[in-house]
């Protein structure tokens, strides 16, 4: 956040998940306080000098809202990967619980993780879907999916069930991939 925060054109930065904290900050400043003690929230002083805040505690994903997926037009946001050259984007989980050398995710959220339930994961998709029906993938912007393989496992069951039958990548960490059953490896396959 230092050098962040070192930016002449950067005032406040966020660290961890911003859900709440976000929330908190524009509320202090509508109320005209300053942000002092809300974890997760670093800012500029009136006379520059850097607070850094206290990291913010990772919360449950599920007890936030709803993104406000009908404010955009996600067919205009579909992207060339992989598997698809009109991919959906959807992003169902935050942190990763593991000490990966190359990533610093770990760091930012203290190795922890919360993911979206299927259930909600399968919704969201079917909405996003019904509003991009051109989309011919998808493309799971998760740092690491497959963390919990009952969820990974109610994901894909979950889409089939709802007919979101598409090609679909995401991230997740081989060793991971190579400890689940076939029969999970022939559930996504699907």
């Amino acid at each position: 956040p230092e050098q962040t925060l070192s930016d002449p054109n950067v005032d406040v930065g966020v660290q961890g998940q911003g859900e709440a904290c976000f929330v908190a900050f524009c509320d202090a400043l509508t109320d005209g306080q300053p942000p002092a003690d809300i974890p997760g929230v670093s800012y500029k002083a009136a006379r520059g000098e850097l607070v850094m805040g206290s990291k913010s505690k990772m919360a449950d994903q599920n007890q936030f809202g709803r993104p406000p997926f009908e404010l955009i037009d996600p067919a205009k946001y579909l992207v060339h990967i992989l598997v698809g050259s009109r991919a959906l984007t959807y992003h169902s989980s935050t942190g990763c619980p593991f000490a990966c050398q190359f990533c610093t995710v770990n760091v930012e959220f203290s190795y922890g993780w919360t993911g979206y339930s299927a259930e909600r994961c399968v919704d969201e998709l079917q909405y996003l879907l019904r509003r991009a029906p051109m989309a011919d993938a998808i493309e799971f912007a998760d740092s690491n999916l497959i963390v919990h393989k009952k969820r990974t496992i109610q994901l894909c069951e979950g889409m089939l069930q709802a007919d979101i039958v598409r090609p679909w990548i995401a991230f997740g960490r081989p060793d991971q991939l190579a400890k689940l059953p076939r029969e999970v490896w022939k559930l996504m396959a699907k």
